[in-house]
């Protein structure tokens, strides 16, 4: 009996560890970036974009994505950023940073969909809401 115990408390645990990690979150994500604020950025686009997470190799909680853009029928590279997953608010968080150009994007996980925004920094003027789904879940 206290084996058997012993097991389902354990498999309990590793399912909720799993829930908790970024691996869950890997895969493709689609949906819209809209722009919300042309004064502070205005050579912002509403973009159909396809976001591509993989895991981050030593990082449990990080995660990498390639982001694309449907134009014209045909995927865009926008280039690559790296998240970290806070499993205690379900939020990923990007901070980037060029010397020229600074933002934070903010995408909080539910379930099979993420919502977001990218704020522009110092200033913190937020330039675009983010609403994408999983593909294929």
């Amino acid at each position: 009996m206290k084996l058997t115990a012993w097991v389902a408390g354990f498999s309990l645990a590793g399912m909720v560890y799993a829930q908790l990690t970024a691996p869950s979150l890997v895969g493709a994500w689609e949906g819209e970036s809209k722009c919300t604020d042309l004064k502070a950025a205005p050579g912002c686009h509403d973009e159909h974009v396809i976001y591509h997470f993989t895991t981050v190799k030593g990082k449990p909680m990080g995660l990498h994505v390639q982001a694309d853009r449907l134009t014209d029928n045909k995927l865009v590279n926008m280039g690559d950023l790296d998240f970290t997953f806070d499993p205690k608010t379900s939020v990923l968080t990007n901070f980037y940073d060029n010397g020229r150009t600074k933002f934070r994007i903010d995408l909080t996980v539910k379930g099979n969909s993420m919502t977001g925004q990218m704020t522009l920094l110092p200033s913190k003027a937020v330039v675009r809401k983010i609403k994408i789904s999983r593909r294929n879940p």
